[in-house]
């Protein structure tokens, strides 16, 4: 039970980091990065929402798969985009 709770916590706390990310790199200009955040954040958000609403089925694996898939692109996404920025 408490691997299914810090789960829940870990992944929200994913879910406000793709928000803040958003915010912050709007605030340096426009562009499709703050809008992949956003969207990873939502797919994410949606995804653990799935875990928590079908808990015990085959839907609920499936969810939690999309979410883990979801918030290491996310990741993947953010380190990526800084590496170019700071790479000339």
């Amino acid at each position: 039970m408490l691997h299914f709770a810090s789960f829940g916590l870990g992944f929200t706390c994913l879910i406000a980091a793709c928000f803040v990310v958003a915010r912050g790199v709007r605030a340096v200009g426009p562009g499709p990065a703050a809008r992949a955040s956003r969207t990873f954040g939502i797919v994410i958000l949606v995804a653990l929402a799935a875990t928590f609403a079908t808990a015990g089925s085959a839907a609920a694996v499936a969810a939690i798969y999309i979410t883990v898939v979801a918030g290491r692109a996310w990741l993947a996404f953010v380190a990526a985009t800084l590496r170019r920025s700071t790479v000339h």
